[in-house]
C-alpha cells in the first residue's frame, strides 16, 4: 500500500503543475483540476476498500456477471457514447465534468473473469476448453474496445489475457492460438486505422512532435528539476499534458531524482503484487493467485507503456500512467486493482492465524 500512496502524492504534484500550464493557457482552473483529480482518488479509496473487505465468495460470484456487464457497456458505448476525435469510448455522464470508460471496467473486468474461470475449469487446462471459452470473451473485449477505436487499450488487454491464461498453466500450442487470433484481429483492424498509421510512421520515420517534447523535458529536468517552473509542459496539447505526458512533465519537475523515485515505487508495487500472487498460488488459491497476477500485470504493462512512449522507445499510444495521470475511470480500476491483491494478501493472512490456531 505505501507505495500506492508515494505514487499518488507524485502523481498529485504532476498534475498540479500540468494544471497550472493549463491554467497560464486560459483553458482550466488549476485548483478546479487539483479538486477533481483529489476526489476522483478518493472514490477510488472507496472501491479499494471495499474491495478489500468484500468476502471470497461475493468477489468470485462477481466475477462473470461483471465480465457480462462490461461487454454490454462496450456494445453500447459504440452506439451512445460521445464522440472525441472521430472515436466513441465513454460516456458522459455530467456535461464536461464527469465521465466513465467502459474499456477501463473492461480489463479489471477481464482478470476476475479468468481467475474464476480457471479456478472452476482447472480439469480443462490440457485440453481445448481451456482455452476456447477465455478465448472467445478475450477476443470479443478486444475486438469492441477496437472498434471504438481504441487500439492501445485492445492491444494491452490482448496481452494481460495471453499472460493470465500462459500463468493458469494452459498448454502452449493452444495458447498460441489466442495469440495469433488475437494479434491478427488487432492487426487487421489496426492496420486499416488512420491514426495508427500515422503513429506508427512517426514512429518509424520522423519523430512524433509531442514525444520529442516529453524526451526534451525529461532531459531539461537534470538530477533535481526545476520544481513548477519546466518550460516544455507549457507546449503540449490540453487535453494530453495531465494523461499521456504526465510522466515526461514529472521527469521534467523533478528531475532524474524524480524518476527514480517513480520507478523505485512501481518496483516496489509489482514485487509486492507479483509475491502475493505467487504465494497464493503456492497454497492452492488458485482464483487469489491468478486475480493478483492479473491485476499486478495490468498495472505494469500500463505504466511500461506509458513510460516507454515517453521515452521515445514506443509508439504513441494515449495511455495512462497508473495512480498518476488525472483520469477517473482509470484511477477507479487502478485502485480497485489494488483492492484485489490486497483482498488476496488479506485472504492469505487468514488462512495463516487459523492454522496458527
Amino acid at each position: 500500500m505505501a507505495p500506492v500512496v508515494g505514487l499518488l502524492i507524485l502523481g498529485g504534484f504532476a498534475v498540479q503543475w500540468a494544471a497550472m500550464a493549463r491554467e497560464l493557457a486560459g483553458d482550466v482552473s488549476a485548483s478546479h483540476k487539483v479538486l477533481w483529480h483529489s476526489f476522483r482518488i478518493l472514490v477510488g479509496g472507496v472501491a479499494l476498500v471495499l474491495v478489500v473487505q468484500m468476502s471470497r465468495k461475493t468477489l468470485e460470484g462477481i466475477a462473470v456477471p461483471l465480465m457480462g456487464l462490461a461487454l454490454v457497456l462496450l456494445v453500447a458505448v459504440l452506439l451512445f457514447g460521445k464522440v472525441e476525435n472521430d472515436a466513441r469510448r465513454r460516456f458522459e455522464l455530467v456535461r464536461g465534468v464527469l465521465f466513465f470508460q467502459p474499456s477501463e471496467l473492461a480489463r479489471f473486468a477481464l482478470v476476475c473473469y479468468l481467475a474464476s474461470f480457471y479456478k472452476r475449469k482447472r480439469s480443462f487446462l490440457h485440453r481445448w476448453k481451456g482455452v476456447t471459452n477465455p478465448m472467445i470473451v478475450l477476443l470479443l473485449t478486444v475486438f469492441l474496445v477496437a472498434l471504438e477505436p481504441d487500439f492501445s487499450t485492445a492491444s494491452l488487454i490482448l496481452l494481460l489475457g495471453v499472460g493470465m491464461i500462459f500463468a493458469a498453466g494452459v498448454r502452449l500450442r493452444y495458447l498460441l492460438t489466442v495469440i495469433l487470433a488475437g494479434g491478427a484481429l488487432v492487426a487487421l483492424l489496426g492496420l486499416r486505422s488512420p491514426t495508427v498509421q500515422h503513429r506508427l510512421q512517426t514512429f518509424f520515420g520522423k519523430r512524433h512532435e509531442q514525444v520529442e517534447r516529453a524526451m526534451i523535458g525529461i532531459a531539461q529536468g537534470g538530477l533535481v528539476g526545476a520544481f513548477g517552473r519546466g518550460q516544455q509542459k507549457l507546449f503540449y496539447p490540453h487535453d494530453e499534458i495531465d494523461d499521456d505526458f504526465i510522466f515526461a512533465v514529472l521527469g521534467e519537475e523533478l528531475g532524474f531524482a524524480g524518476s527514480v523515485t517513480l520507478l523505485g515505487l512501481y518496483g516496489l508495487l509489482f514485487f509486492s503484487g507479483f509475491r502475493v500472487a505467487y504465494r497464493a498460488l503456492r497454497v492452492g488459491d488458485t482464483f487469489g493467485g491468478l486475480s493478483a497476477l492479473g491485476m499486478t500485470l495490468m498495472l505494469a504493462l500500463y505504466a511500461l507503456a506509458h513510460i516507454g512512449v515517453n521515452a521515445g522507445l514506443l509508439p504513441p499510444t494515449g495511455l495512462p500512467l497508473p495512480f498518476v495521470s488525472y483520469g477517473g475511470s482509470a484511477m477507479l480500476v487502478n485502485l480497485a486493482a489494488v483492492g484485489v491483491i490486497l483482498h488476496v494478501d488479506r485472504h492469505l493472512r487468514e488462512r495463516l492465524w487459523a492454522v496458527i490456531e
